[in-house]
């Protein structure tokens, strides 16, 4: 009779390796999109589009003057699974930071404005959202993808999927590229909203 076992062994080894292959392959893409996009963006804009917050895209809010004031800018859609999932994590970011050093803005690709209301509405986000329907004006590659504009709105970074903006280091590498300082530690009350959005 053949030997199964060895057989089985040869295949388990070429499945890790392709598996390995891939996680490896996945990361490299990942992050030819961000250098790719961050390129052609250094390339075409100056310094990154300017975007008004209007009464009917936004949730609530007075809009201050982002003129000196770091920026992430976060491309997202309702129908984005990893843009939904960092959500409340990038609400929480703008906690750390006083609103005249950092400012978090989304930009909406929702075709449907309705779709967006809602999920602003029932996940109580409360940082300025701006449409660009069907991703026509940034043409992000991939979702979401967001941006760190340092006070002069030159783009210091691009990230490419979802991430937890919270993390204490992420928060020290958004401190690092942008010249900025939290004003409060990372380590909030174990009553604060999770990242993930669950209690």
């Amino acid at each position: 009779m053949p030997d199964t076992s060895a057989a089985r062994r040869r295949f388990l080894k070429l499945t890790m390796l392709g598996m390995a292959g891939y996680v490896l392959a996945s990361c490299k893409s990942e992050g030819q999109l961000e250098s790719e996009l961050r390129n052609r963006f250094i390339q075409n804009f100056h310094k990154f589009p300017h975007f008004q917050p209007n009464e009917h895209a936004t949730v609530p809010h007075t809009p201050p003057s982002y003129s000196g004031v770091a920026l992430v800018v976060n491309v997202w859609a309702s129908w984005c699974g990893p843009c939904v999932y960092e959500m409340p994590s990038l609400q929480k970011l703008g906690t750390f930071f006083k609103p005249e050093d950092l400012q978090i803005i989304g930009i909406n690709v929702d075709k449907d404005i309705n779709l967006m209301r809602e999920f602003l509405r029932r996940n109580q986000l409360n940082f300025p959202v701006v449409l660009d329907p069907a991703n026509e004006t940034l043409r992000a590659p991939n979702l979401p993808s967001t941006f760190l504009l340092r006070r002069d709105h030159t783009i210091a970074q691009v990230f490419v999927g979802d991430r937890d903006w919270s993390d204490p280091n992420v928060i020290s590498e958004i401190e690092r590229l942008l010249a900025i300082k939290r004003h409060v530690p990372t380590t909030l009350p174990d009553n604060f909203p999770r990242a993930d959005g669950l209690s």
